[in-house]
């Protein structure tokens, strides 16, 4: 009688015990059958002790996962290493009122006088679920953005690729004329590129040519460069001004050019867009050279004869950033064999392998 009664006090001790913890803890045999349900297990579940004691621990999941926790007890009985134990396991719970929650479920084993007990110690993770699942929403919006984004940048490649090879294959090819050979190399710093050029012959006897860079690089430059290249094309810019300005001398035509460009193309977007270019001609019969330069590096003429350089020109304003501005006109005559170099400031921005400018 003294043993019961020490023993009935124990239990009582140990209810007490885990009725002190707001952690939701319930005692069950092996069977599953529940015979102890703590007070944080009643405000978890919404049953009191009296409702579920007796009656298997399946009452606490949905159907769907019944079965499953049953198949844990069965393989927890027949196995010699209990597999089920210290281990935390996922489930879904269901409430008295038939509104479920995830939660995770230790258990853990208590033999007392040779009868061995389930302890199961329950969280509920609804908030964690609730954050885990709000990060693989954001992952799988980043990564369908991230997809939209590459399928974009890859289609904006190809259009880029595309349209470097209609601005290649708009320049004009390497040119013999009688008295003058024209070769020219061309480097775009991006796939596309502000910096256009281009000759062609008016009349028998003369050769017109310009070469312009569009300030900034990418695809606004580009599309102006290609713009001015069409309305530059085959001289009709040039063969208009004649026209308006009623038979000017020759060393007024390249400057007469210029200016109706630089009014044309006033920029009227921020950042503005302008372009500094070299306009001239080349009288084949006589080598005289007429020439406008606008902003542009000054040519380089190698004078064959005397075995030297001279930087030729002096400036003048870019295109397109200032409405009232002349422009003048360097005239000079290559002899035999001279050359005349014309480039963009891509070639005086390079540096060499020591990093030094050009």
């Amino acid at each position: 009688r003294d043993s019961y009664a020490s023993l009935a006090e124990r239990e009582q001790y140990l209810r007490g015990v885990l009725d002190c913890t707001q952690d939701p803890i319930i005692v069950t045999d092996v069977e599953g059958t529940i015979e102890w349900f703590s007070h944080g297990a009643e405000a978890m579940f919404g049953y009191r002790l009296e409702e579920v004691v007796g009656r298997n621990v399946s009452l606490l999941v949905p159907p769907p996962h019944q079965q499953r926790y049953d198949d844990y007890l069965r393989r927890y009985r027949e196995a010699e290493r209990a597999h089920i134990l210290g281990v935390e396991r996922e489930f879904e719970a269901q409430r008295k009122d038939g509104s479920t929650f995830p939660m995770v479920l230790r258990v853990n084993e208590m033999n007392e006088a040779g009868t061995r007990r389930l302890v199961g110690v329950i969280h509920d993770i609804t908030r964690r679920k609730r954050v885990e699942n709000a990060l693989r929403e954001a992952k799988e919006t980043a990564e369908t953005a991230a997809e939209t984004t590459m399928q974009v940048l890859d289609n904006l490649n190809r259009d880029l690729e595309l349209a470097a090879t209609m601005q290649k294959a708009s320049l004009p090819p390497p040119l013999r004329a009688p008295g003058a050979i024209l070769e020219w190399f061309f480097q775009p710093s991006n796939f596309i590129a502000g910096d256009i050029f281009d000759y062609f012959m008016l009349g028998e006897r003369q050769l017109s040519f310009y070469q312009l860079d569009v300030a900034g690089h990418g695809i606004p430059a580009a599309l102006l460069s290609f713009t001015l290249n069409r309305v530059l094309s085959q001289g009709g810019e040039e063969q208009q001004v004649r026209r308006q300005a009623q038979d000017p001398s020759e060393a007024a035509i390249p400057p007469l050019v210029v200016a109706d460009l630089n009014r044309r193309f006033q920029s009227d977007v921020d950042p503005p867009l302008y372009f500094t270019m070299i306009y001239g001609n080349l009288d084949l019969r006589t080598g005289r050279v007429t020439l406008t330069q606008a902003g542009h590096p000054r040519p380089i003429w190698l004078h064959r004869a005397e075995r030297r350089a001279e930087l030729v020109g002096g400036g003048g304003f870019p295109v397109g950033m200032f409405l009232d501005v002349e422009y003048d006109a360097t005239t000079f005559d290559l002899a035999g064999g001279d050359r005349l170099f014309l480039y963009s400031d891509g070639v005086t921005d390079c540096i060499n392998a020591a990093g030094e400018p050009f």
